[in-house]
């Protein structure tokens, strides 16, 4: 094999006692193993029975395709090949409730390949859930305002539309004057299929609230530092 560079190879020949000489000027250049680089800006929304990922390409300009592929090597999720500037793709055929780990990887025009970025994804069912949530402060049902010293309890009455059985998370979160988080209070219950729960959480109130608001987040998962944060519902607030 020739090492990278410039080669002359010269050919001499001996034709009826007559001598002939060919050179010709050969330039070997060295294979490309330089990877490009990663993907930037990953984002991915989770839907029903899919997920729809979107990046930025690298800007190495013998970018071939973009390989987004589950990393479950017993997934029957097969990789998806994507040319440079479409950056996006959406993956169909996906289980409901199953988190996914797909590994999106850059490959150049020599073969080279990055080493990948990982983007996680649940997908669940598109309008599943109906959530009706109410605020009772102290003795006061329906409540619109918050008051000091009085106990907060938020009531959502969660019903799960689909077939599934479903853990719901329900937060209530309190924040002061400057957006600062101060009190948690959280619950998770299961929630069958067709079956509509009731959910309650809540604190005491302290006693200046002024600039205070309290939020109510209804998630998927157990708990808080479990849960996917996959949104069933948007979120209710109640201000001071």
């Amino acid at each position: 094999a020739l090492a990278a560079g410039t080669t002359t190879i010269t050919v001499v020949m001996d034709i009826n006692g007559f001598e002939y000489t060919c050179s010709q000027e050969l330039v070997v250049t060295e294979k490309d193993k330089i990877p490009p680089a990663d993907v930037t800006n990953v984002a991915v929304v989770a839907e029903n029975g899919q997920v729809t990922i979107t990046w930025t390409d690298p800007e190495d300009s013998d970018l071939d395709k973009i390989k987004i592929a589950d990393v479950d090597e017993a997934s029957s999720v097969q990789p998806v090949y994507v040319e440079p500037g479409v950056e996006t793709v959406t993956i169909t055929g996906l289980t409901n409730g199953k988190n996914y780990t797909f590994r999106i990887t850059a490959t150049d025009k020599a073969g080279n390949e990055s080493a990948g970025v990982l983007v996680n994804a649940t997908p669940t069912e598109s309008g599943t859930f109906t959530v009706e949530t109410t605020f009772r402060v102290g003795s006061t049902p329906n409540a619109t305002k918050l008051e000091a010293d009085k106990m907060l309890d938020a009531s959502a009455v969660i019903t799960n539309n689909g077939t599934e059985n479903k853990q719901v998370l329900l937060i209530v979160a309190l924040y002061d004057s400057n957006n600062r988080m101060v009190n948690i209070s959280y619950l998770s219950k299961e929630v069958a299929g067709g079956a509509t729960v009731n959910f309650h959480a809540g604190f005491k109130l302290p006693t200046d609230i002024t600039g205070y608001r309290a939020r109510v987040f209804v998630w998927d998962g157990r708990d808080i530092e479990s849960s996917n944060m996959i949104p069933l519902s948007n979120v209710v607030e109640i201000a001071g």
